[in-house]
């Protein structure tokens, strides 16, 4: 913001979903009131003419109070009604996703130099994707506001030669503390060859997507290897664009982040689920028994085990079969919430675990899942049923108890529908 010395800077984030967008972050200079609160949860209808704009790879600039009500912007009178008389609005893209916006409101200086806010957009979404993909919420709005205005998270600049090298020309501490070296190190290291520390098995990639920017002078998103001081390699997301001097040079920004515990987040999330139905796996269970179901004050255990499934593979074939287990995974995970847990259990055999519940709930869940699961084999066109067993205890328990008795009250209604 102090670049354009404009009264306030923000980040509108947009729910395509509920097709509002919600004013998430903002920066008043001083003696400017703040209008975050005033500015949830608006509908796209009065955000029309931005949108569009964006959606075609542009951005906004109205210099003016002229421009402004020349352009149909305000129809709704909300940006003049806050004392704006100019305005600058640049999109936040993910990809080829459109996630928000990001403005500056009165701008007294550096008004037409919008690209400024574009390059800063680019890693104001990168910002945004750690923050969602590591479910760290900068809450703190002085936060928000250091990482805007100094560029945290690994950055690099670096001037592409016409014989096709590239050549770092800044390198900021960030990036240096995520390889391991000193500012001189890098500069040293990666001096004559940005693509020096990155692995063998990248290096195509990372050409191939270079020279695809270089001709369409766009943006890209990869993972990347890169060896840090040590000589490990660290997994990265790295956000590119190509940019162009006055004097036709092209430059390459490189936002890095480095991708080490997101990455051992889905390992460990992989681990923990059943990969056809992605329900939870035993591996899961046994974690959960030795830790949080031992504060529970009850808990229930419903089993399932579907019918015919060996018929059905041997006669349908094993896709099918395939269908016939995702159609009762899934009916269970309608059923599943914070304290009620989806498990697939074995080849044919699921279980849902009921924390702190009342005995009663285990019945009024199993028509709710028999209904979910018979609209689901009509809609796939599967035949679909389950044998079911329950079993419930207050606490003192021992889970495995119940699920051996679940485990036996489900044989005996298996017995009982075969009559």
């Amino acid at each position: 913001m102090e670049y354009f010395d404009g009264d306030r800077s923000y980040i509108f984030e947009l729910d395509d979903e509920k097709q509002v967008s919600q004013n998430t972050y903002e920066f008043c200079a001083p003696g400017i009131q703040p209008e975050k609160d005033n500015l949830q949860n608006l509908p796209y209808s009065i955000q029309e003419y931005a949108l569009k704009i964006f959606k075609n790879k542009g951005h906004v600039c109205l210099e003016n109070i002229e421009s402004i009500e020349k352009s149909g912007i305000d129809t709704n009178k909300i940006i003049t009604s806050q004392g704006i008389y100019s305005l600058i609005l640049v999109p936040l893209w993910m990809g080829e996703t459109l996630i928000g916006y990001m403005g500056v409101d009165n701008p007294k200086r550096n008004v037409s130099h919008a690209d400024h806010l574009l390059a800063l957009g680019d890693y104001i979404a990168a910002i945004l994707l750690r923050r969602d993909n590591e479910a760290q919420i900068l809450s703190d709005n002085r936060i928000m506001h250091d990482l805007m205005n100094d560029m945290p998270g690994g950055f690099v600049q670096m001037k592409i030669y016409p014989d096709g090298r590239v050549i770092p020309v800044f390198i900021n501490e960030e990036f240096c503390r995520m390889s391991g070296m000193s500012h001189e190190q890098c500069m040293d290291y990666y001096g004559r060859d940005a693509y020096t520390g990155l692995h063998p098995d990248d290096q195509a990639m990372a050409h191939s997507v270079m020279e695809e920017m270089i001709k369409n002078r766009n943006t890209s998103t990869l993972r990347l290897r890169l060896t840090n001081g040590s000589g490990v390699y660290v997994p990265m997301q790295v956000f590119y664009r190509v940019t162009e001097d006055n004097a036709g040079n092209l430059y390459l920004s490189g936002y890095y982040t480095d991708l080490t515990e997101q990455i051992a987040l889905e390992e460990r999330k992989l681990a923990e689920h059943d990969q056809l139905t992605g329900l939870f796996n035993r591996t899961k269970l046994a974690h959960m028994v030795n830790g949080e179901y031992q504060m529970l004050t009850s808990c229930g255990v419903i089993f399932f085990d579907v019918n015919h499934l060996k018929e059905v593979n041997d006669t349908k074939g094993h896709d099918v079969g395939d269908v016939l287990l995702c159609i009762v995974a899934d009916s269970i995970r309608s059923v599943m919430g914070r304290r009620i847990h989806g498990y697939r259990y074995g080849g044919d055999e699921f279980l849902v675990v009921v924390c702190d519940g009342k005995e009663s709930e285990l019945e009024r869940l199993i028509e709710l899942w028999r209904s979910r699961m018979e609209m689901l084999a009509k809609d796939r066109k599967v035949a679909a049923t389950a044998a079911v067993g329950t079993a419930w205890s207050e606490a003192p328990f021992s889970l495995n108890d119940l699920i051996h008795k679940a485990d036996k009250a489900m044989y005996a209604d298996k017995h009982h529908n075969k009559r």
